[in-house]
C-alpha cells in the first residue's frame, strides 16, 4: 500500500460500514441512565488508496426507560472525536441526540492539522483544473502543510426488522481550509473529490442488508452520493459523484464483551458512478474492524 506515491487516507473508510451495533444488535433491555460509550472503526481502502483509525468517546443520559424496542434506545450524548492517519490528525467535539432507537441527529465541530507528506492535501486553483489521479501522483511533492476547521451535522434514520437491516444518513459539512494563496480548492479523499477552501459538501448514505449464521454472517449493498458547492459555481463541476456496491460482514460473537462489543470486520467493493476521474472498472475497495463498548456505566 505505501508503495503508491499518493497515499491519501480518508474518513470514507467509515462510510463504507454496513449497519454499527446500534442498528444491527438492539439491546434486550433499556441501556444504563449514564454510561460513557467507546467505538472504533480502524481499516485500510483502495482507489484512493488509504489507512486510518477513528475513535469516539461519548457520554451519555438515557432520556426515559422504554421496554417497546423502538422506543428503548434513547439518549442524549456529548463527547470526543479522534480520527489518525499517516499524513494528518483531526479531532474535536461531538453532540448526538437520539430520541428513539431508529432516528439519530448529531453535530460535531473538528480541527485538522495536516502533515505535508505522502502526495496528501494536494491544492488546485479552481475545482475545474485536471486532479486526476497521474496528476496528484506527478506532483505528490506539492502536498501542502494543511490546517482546516469544519461544523458538520448529520440526520440517521436506522431501522432492523427480523433478518434486514436499513439505514439512511445524509450529512452536512461546512469546512474552511488553510490554502497556498490562489489556491482555491483541495483534493479529500474522504469524498474522493475537492473540496473548496471554504464551502459546503452534502452527502447521503444508503445501506442495507440481511443478517445470516444467527447473526454472523452480514451481505448487504451501499450508496453513496457526494455532491459539492464550490462558490461561483452554479452546480459541483466534478459531481455530484456515486458509489454503488456489495458488501460483506462477520462478526466475532465469541469474543465478545462489554468493553469490546462484538467486534465486526467488514469488506466492501463499490463502483464509483459519475465520477470525473475513477469511474472504470477498478472499483473502491475498503476493509476495516469496526466494535463497541461501554466504559462506564451507572443507574
Amino acid at each position: 500500500m505505501m508503495s503508491t506515491p499518493a497515499v491519501r487516507p480518508k474518513y470514507g473508510i467509515a462510510a463504507f460500514i454496513l449497519f454499527m451495533a446500534s442498528v444491527s444488535h438492539a439491546q434486550l433491555k433499556p441501556p444504563p441512565k449514564h454510561e460513557i460509550h467507546w467505538a472504533n472503526l480502524t481499516g485500510g481502502q483502495y482507489n484512493p488508496v488509504g489507512v486510518a483509525s477513528f475513535f469516539e468517546f461519548t457520554y451519555r443520559l438515557r432520556l426515559t426507560e422504554q421496554e417497546a424496542p423502538v422506543l428503548r434506545e434513547n439518549y442524549v450524548g456529548l463527547g470526543l472525536t479522534l480520527d489518525l492517519t499517516p499524513v494528518w490528525i483531526r479531532g474535536g467535539v461531538h453532540f448526538h441526540l437520539q430520541p428513539i432507537s431508529i432516528l439519530k441527529l448529531g453535530v460535531e465541530v473538528l480541527g485538522l492539522q495536516g502533515f505535508g507528506i505522502l502526495g496528501s492535501a494536494q491544492a488546485f486553483d479552481t475545482p475545474t483544473d485536471d486532479w486526476s489521479q497521474a496528476v496528484m501522483d506527478e506532483r505528490a511533492s506539492e502536498a501542502v502543510v494543511m490546517t482546516a476547521w469544519a461544523a458538520r451535522a448529520f440526520l440517521q434514520f436506522k431501522i432492523k426488522w427480523n433478518i434486514i437491516l436499513f439505514r439512511n444518513t445524509t450529512r452536512l459539512s461546512y469546512w474552511n481550509h488553510r490554502l497556498p494563496p490562489g489556491a482555491t480548492a483541495v483534493f479529500a479523499a474522504g469524498i474522493s473529490g475537492l473540496r473548496p477552501q471554504n464551502g459546503w459538501t452534502i452527502e447521503n448514505m444508503t445501506e442495507t442488508g440481511v443478517w445470516l449464521l444467527d447473526e454472523r454472517l452480514l451481505l448487504g449493498v451501499r450508496h453513496w452520493m457526494v455532491n459539492v458547492f464550490h462558490p461561483g459555481y452554479r452546480a459541483d463541476p466534478n459531481g455530484p459523484s456515486h458509489i454503488l456496491g456489495p458488501g460483506i460482514g462477520w462478526t466475532f460473537q465469541d469474543v465478545s464483551s462489554v468493553l469490546f462489543n462484538r467486534p465486526t470486520l467488514f469488506f466492501h467493493v463499490g463502483w464509483h458512478i459519475n465520477h470525473t476521474n475513477r469511474t472504470g472498472a477498478m472499483p473502491y475497495i475498503a476493509i476495516a474492524l469496526s466494535f463497541d463498548g461501554r466504559l462506564w456505566a451507572s443507574d
